[in-house]
């Protein structure tokens, strides 16, 4: 891709942006008509592309239904507008929530996507007060000669400001008296980057690395 014409490069990114966007909008929209034939009372597991790659109907052995509400490239910002669609029409018992990566990605800073976060959560306790909700912490990245992670978009994300925006979700969750499930510490290596065998690509995760994540959340269930 570097190698490529910036003008190249400007329009392939384009043009890639906007199947992300049709992208987005058609697995919204399929949200909507699958909410009118699902079941209440289960589990949904809400975010990004992380969330949306999650093998949920292979592992979960559970009685409750459960639900993959992920919808790849999103940030807080759209799940906020989308809570809806997303969460609340499926009127949970469980809310399991990943979300934030993409904003550092676009190169949001912690102290705004909190408030953002904090937004989400507070209105599902608002229209679902019943229903638990178990907030993860943002996984680590790996960005090494061999796991670049965004490499076709341009990325702002870092462990540091990973590891900032954590620590402000944490308080957040205590303050809220919400479930904050620190998986950061489980899917990171000793200098903090995200285990090599828990990843395809730098950001997502491998097979392996979602088995360590289910097993870390199913305590919870």
């Amino acid at each position: 891709m570097q190698n490529l014409p910036q003008e190249l490069q400007t329009v392939l990114k384009e043009i890639a942006l906007l199947h992300v966007e049709f992208s987005k909008k058609n697995r919204l929209d399929s949200f909507g008509k699958l909410n009118l034939l699902a079941k209440k009372n289960g589990i949904v597991f809400v975010g990004d592309s992380i969330t949306e790659g999650f093998p949920l109907y292979e592992m979960y052995q559970g009685s409750k239904p459960i639900y993959n509400r992920g919808i790849s490239g999103y940030t807080s910002l759209e799940l906020l507008e989308n809570l809806q669609e997303m969460v609340c029409d499926l009127e949970p018992s469980t809310v399991v929530l990943l979300i934030g990566t993409n904003d550092l990605g676009i190169g949001n800073k912690p102290e705004e996507i909190i408030q953002r976060i904090e937004q989400i959560c507070s209105d599902i306790k608002g229209k679902l007060p019943y229903a638990c909700i178990l907030v993860q912490s943002i996984y680590p990245i790996r960005n090494t000669e061999h796991h670049k992670v965004a490499s076709f978009f341009e990325s702002d994300r870092n462990n540091e400001e990973i590891r900032r925006l954590n620590a402000m979700i944490y308080e957040m969750s205590n303050q809220l008296g919400l479930k904050y499930i620190d998986l950061y510490s489980k899917l990171g290596d000793k200098d903090g980057s995200l285990k090599i065998n828990f990843t395809t690509d730098g950001l997502h995760l491998s097979i392996e690395g979602y088995e360590m994540v289910y097993d870390e959340l199913k305590k919870h269930f």
